[in-house]
């Protein structure tokens, strides 16, 4: 106790308010080890809390969490944003396949057409060797097939 007084004395009063000004704004780091045992006492446990961290403390705290906040609603954002694209992206992609699927089957009832055409024109032929290679109703719809 003496050796307190001495440097009490030896602070003085603007000393003192010196020291007082630097522990409310920055506190005392070596509280941090002592408050999470003292954080259960009613009275004692934020003023003790409060002194460890210091006012630059709290605010980096308080700045921390805004900041966290703001982050996870840009992160939020984002993901609604990505999953308009991908809905977006999955409709192009069924849009396409729909048209792909009715051109094949277009298709598919064009080359049967075709198909019966040639055998009608087979078995319709006199004579082989004797008039044109491919009839006319063939080569017109070969023809239309080779356009679209």
């Amino acid at each position: 106790m003496p050796t307190m007084f001495a440097l009490v004395r030896f602070l003085g009063l603007q000393g003192l308010l010196a020291l007082a000004a630097f522990v409310f704004y920055e506190g005392i780091p070596a509280a941090n080890y002592v408050t999470p045992y003292l954080r259960i006492v009613p009275a004692i446990g934020p003023m003790v809390d409060d002194l460890a961290q210091g006012r630059v403390g709290r605010a980096r705290e308080t700045g921390r969490l805004d900041e966290r906040l703001v982050w996870q609603e840009r992160q939020r954002r984002a993901e609604l944003q990505r999953d308009a694209e991908r809905k977006s992206a999955q409709a192009k992609i069924n849009e396409v396949e729909r048209d792909y699927l009715s051109r094949q089957s277009t298709d598919a009832i064009r080359i049967s057409d075709l198909e019966k055409a040639l055998e009608e024109e087979q078995t319709s032929s006199p004579a082989a060797g004797c008039g044109p290679a491919v009839s006319r109703k063939l080569r017109d719809a070969i023809d239309r097939i080779g356009r679209d």
